[in-house]
Order: structure tokens, then sequence, then C-alpha cells
């Protein structure tokens, strides 16, 4: 696994195993562009993704096989390990957010539907009944409501939304949008989801861009950051044990290892 600076807080973050790769970074004669060229040619040499680092928190920007927060937790700890930072071990956790059914109602385009029902809610009983089966035999039923090819179900959605009770309500995610112009997000009502946004571009020097652009502007975002720096168990203060690593100098013992 490997880090490489990109532009100011953006980072590509690679995985991969292909020898070639690997000669060419530790001899320092491959750039990034390089890299995720490779990479994007021929997914059997890894994968990379973008790490985007704002105030106090960071985003990944990953296809579906990049490395995602896990590898990158991993990643970390080797380097703390390598330092011989024994007494610290790096986690982050998911800035999470939760909507109401109002707030749901008032988007124009609403897409698709994921609900899960347990025992107790109403759904479940009728879905219980009209298939014929026992309740000690059920866990739970999904349901998934697809609308057509950039169909929005409003019109139908304020209905079904209030035939739906609270209780036994397991999962409710909603892919919806504030705008005709936007990206559909998903809206979480019963449950709570990670803050998230979508990356339309794709072309390689374009995602990091947009990546910084839609961390500014994502009003969810912003909020929850607000909450964190305001909770009582927040502190931004300097950790002793890492502090003289702010300069590159400090490296120099430890870049053999690392």
């Amino acid at each position: 696994m490997y880090l490489f600076s990109v532009s100011i807080n953006i980072f590509l973050f690679v995985m991969t195993k292909s020898h070639e790769i690997i000669k060419k970074i530790d001899t320092s004669t491959i750039d990034v562009d390089e890299i995720y060229s490779k990479l994007g040619s021929n997914d059997k040499l890894g994968f990379a993704s973008y790490i985007y680092f704002g105030d106090n928190y960071y985003g990944i920007a990953s296809t579906i096989q990049g490395p995602r927060n896990k590898s990158f937790t991993y990643f970390v700890n080797s380097v703390i390990e390598s330092i011989n930072i024994t007494n610290y071990e790096f986690k982050s956790f998911a800035l999470m957010h939760q909507s109401s059914k109002a707030e749901v109602l008032s988007l124009p385009f609403i897409g698709k539907t994921i609900v899960q029902v347990g025992e107790g809610n109403n759904l479940f009983d009728h879905i219980k009944g009209f298939l014929g089966f026992k309740v000690e035999d059920i866990d739970s039923f999904v349901i998934e409501i697809r609308p057509k090819r950039r169909k929005s179900i409003k019109q139908s959605f304020s209905g079904f939304n209030a035939k739906i009770n609270d209780a036994g309500l397991l999962k409710y995610v909603v892919r919806a949008k504030e705008s005709q112009e936007e990206a559909l997000e998903d809206y979480y009502i019963a449950c709570s989801g990670g803050v998230s946004d979508s990356i339309n571009a794709r072309e390689d020097s374009k995602i990091y861009i947009e990546m910084a652009d839609k961390s500014k502007n994502n009003s969810t975002l912003t909020e929850k950051i607000v909450e964190f720096n305001n909770a009582k168990e927040f502190s931004n203060d300097t950790v002793k044990d890492f502090a003289d690593f702010s300069e590159p100098a400090s490296w120099a013992n430890y870049l053999p290892s690392l």
C-alpha cells in the first residue's frame, strides 16, 4: 500500500502487488499520473482511491474494488508501528446522519426506496398474512421499490410513506435529490447512514477537484463537523509523541522501515 500527494489535502491511496509498479515506486521513477493510468488500464495490477483531508475529518472516493477505510486504517497503523509508537492506535468512525420523513417528502425527486420491517410493524403483518408465513419463522421482510429509469415516485411516495408505522421499522432508505441537476443521494429515515456525496467526474484530474468542492459545499457534512468539534469528548490538543513528525526531517531515521 502506498500514499501519494496529488494536490493540497488530496492523496492517491494505492494497493498493488505489481512488481513493476512497486519497483518504480521504490526507485522514485514513477509519478501519480502514470500509476493511475497503469491501474486504470489493468485492474490485475491493483486499485486506487482518492483521500481528501479536511479539518478533523477525511473522505475517501473509491471504485467498487478500490481500497476503503479499513485498508487506510491498517496502512496508518502500520506507519505508526514503524516509527516505534506503540501506545496509540488510529481509529476512524463515519459521521452518521438521519433524515425525517417530512424532509424526504419535501424533495422534488424520489427514486429507489428500500424498507425493512419486522414484527410489530403493520406492513410486516400485512405481508405475513398475504403470503401465509408463520410469525415464528420470519425475522423481517425487505421491500425494494425500483422506479422506471429516470422516473420519480414522488406522487405515490407520500401515500406509501403515510401507511408505514414507526414500530418495527428496521430500515428505511430513500434515494432522492433536491433538484434535477444534482445526483441522487441516500436519505436514511429509520436508521443512520454515513455522510456521503456523489462524485460524477470520470477523468483522473477532475475527481479530486470535485472531492474538494463537494467537501466544502456539503451542508450535512458541515453540520456534522460542527457537532463533532463541539462534542465534549473532542480534543484538539497536540499529541506529544507525534508532534516531531510534522517536520519532514524527523522521518529520516525511519524511512528504511516504511
